[in-house]
């Protein structure tokens, strides 16, 4: 069908330049104006494109990542602060081998650092650390007690579960723990479970995993967090078992959180912004954080978990932030391929987190307005082509996708910049190549020169 309509297509433009009063252009404006004729056509045809757009683009081109321009914008400083303060307490090499070297980590030193750290005025705590694995009856004893003993008024704990998929089915492991955990509105289950490209790098959250079978869902710390930051916002807490029976019954890309105020749509997946390195020292980054009493904090900090159990990390470091205790020692098998380079899964973790409240934007594009700002600015892209030199056109272009990533991320959310640059940039790569495929269209149908008298020029 597509095929006849481009046929069809063809056809009325052919009759347009030839009963037109086109004899007084040149050759060169006349194979312009078929390009271009065509080229709009095609264009507003993507823009009314009754399903997503990437079902249209990826077929013709892989769309590229804005790596580039999203580490320029944010090495510049110009795209949207952090929303959360997050804290790294690592287990690296030096924690580790003070340990002994523990495979699996012992489960009484991270009851330990929960204890410590829910007193210090934590705003949440993420333990990145599967605890499904047996240990010892007594190691296991003293995690079970800081569970039993985790009151309503301590902060939010989220516990990194370890799944299992078959298939689309998922399945969390059972542990020691689950009837504790399930008896606490403030302990829960997170969703490690991330996405890969074609190339294996990490890209995106799964925001939550079903198990609906048990009927449960299993939400990921960034969405966790998200709807945490924006409870407390209000002084109020999460319903969480509301919250993930509604998750399990939604659609599968999507669903409408209702219990929010306004209801508010949250996607399957969500993209990673890195605004991370790996490599971070202990000395905060100069990346901040705001504060609800308009305080410009550190938006994260790293510190060795054998520093803070020995008292050499300040109470500001914890106060108010959310916590991550995961493990950065050279044994550990949580390392990933990120756009920024290899990464401990802590660290993928943090950069989740920061723009967690992103994920809730109440402020969403239709897929045609997507569309649309998409092709507005591969057109402007296509325009810099065709008359300016190689170099010029690179520049200023990759100038206009930062302009336009850090305008979307500043008024939307910097996920949906990621998504209309990294459409744009393939949109126009098909409308150059349609470009020179209409020349050739051109020189056969409407010149009627032939392939033979082609191939010579």
């Amino acid at each position: 069908m597509i095929g006849s309509l481009a046929l069809k297509l063809l056809a009325v433009t052919k009759n347009l330049i030839s009963n037109l009063s086109f004899n007084a252009l040149s050759e060169d404006t006349k194979r312009r104006v078929f390009a271009w004729f065509f080229g709009i056509a095609l264009v507003s045809a993507f823009l009314i494109w009754p399903t997503t757009s990437t079902d249209i683009v990826a077929p013709l081109i892989d769309p590229p990542e804005p790596d580039v321009v999203h580490a320029f914008a944010a090495s510049s400083g110009m795209i949207p602060d952090p929303k959360i303060a997050v804290t790294i307490l690592k287990v690296d090499d030096e924690t580790f081998d003070s340990l002994g070297s523990p495979l699996p980590m012992r489960r009484s030193v991270l009851a330990q650092t929960l204890l410590r750290v829910r007193t210090e005025g934590a705003s949440a705590i993420v333990l990145d650390y599967e605890i499904a694995a047996q240990t010892s009856d007594k190691d296991q004893s003293e995690f079970h007690t800081a569970l039993e003993n985790w009151s309503d008024d301590d902060p939010l704990l989220l516990i990194a579960g370890s799944f299992i998929t078959d298939g689309s089915a998922t399945q969390r492991i059972a542990t020691p723990f689950d009837n504790l955990v399930e008896a606490r509105d403030n302990i829960r289950w997170f969703n490690t479970l991330y996405l890969l490209d074609d190339q294996g790098v990490v890209r995106k959250w799964n925001q939550w995993e079903q198990e609906c079978d048990e009927g449960t869902a299993y939400i990921s710390a960034q969405l966790a967090l998200a709807l945490h930051h924006l409870r407390s916002l209000d002084n109020q807490r999460v319903n969480w078992r509301q919250i993930e029976e509604q998750l399990c019954n939604g659609q599968l890309a999507e669903t409408s959180l209702s219990l929010l105020e306004p209801p508010t749509v949250v996607a399957r997946s969500a993209p990673i912004s890195y605004i991370l390195q790996n490599g971070l020292s202990a000395v905060p980054l100069d990346v901040k954080v705001r504060t609800p009493d308009g305080q410009s904090v550190p938006a994260v900090c790293q510190w060795p978990l054998q520093d803070y159990l020995q008292d050499k990390v300040s109470h500001s470091a914890i106060d108010g932030r959310v916590i991550l205790i995961g493990a950065t020692h050279r044994t550990s098998r949580d390392i990933h391929q990120t756009p920024v380079g290899q990464m401990f899964g802590v660290q993928v973790l943090a950069n989740s987190i920061l723009q967690a409240p992103h994920v809730l934007s109440a402020a969403k594009l239709s897929q045609t307005a997507l569309n649309a700002i998409a092709a507005f600015i591969a057109l402007i892209g296509l325009a810099m082509f065709r008359f300016l030199r190689e170099f010029v056109f690179a520049v200023l272009f990759f100038g206009v996708c930062v302009i336009a990533y850090v305008s979307i991320s500043w008024l939307i959310t910097t996920s949906t910049a990621a998504d209309i640059i990294q459409l744009a940039i393939a949109l126009l790569v098909a409308l150059i190549a349609l470009l020179s495929l209409m020349d050739i269209l051109y020189d056969a149908v409407i010149a009627r020169k032939g392939w033979r008298s082609f191939l010579n020029d």
